[in-house]
């Protein structure tokens, strides 16, 4: 066995060193509600694109290939 760790390697396992984790930024509550705002109205419109083209079928008005 001590063959198949000198063949990988297994003698020389590297020291890992602990870092502190790098300090967050907080949003405050009105930075909160305007993103998500913002998203939740991009999504919105997103979906309701995606809904009408299934649901008009082939009967569709517009045509996006051309």
């Amino acid at each position: 066995m001590g063959g198949i760790a000198k063949l990988f390697g297994g003698g020389n396992m590297p020291t890992i060193e602990k870092v502190d984790p790098a300090p967050t930024t907080v949003a405050t509550s009105s930075e909160v509600a305007t993103g998500s705002d913002s998203n939740k109205k991009k999504r919105k419109g997103f979906a309701s694109t995606q809904t009408s083209t299934i649901a008009s079928g082939g009967e569709g008005s517009r045509n996006t290939l051309g």
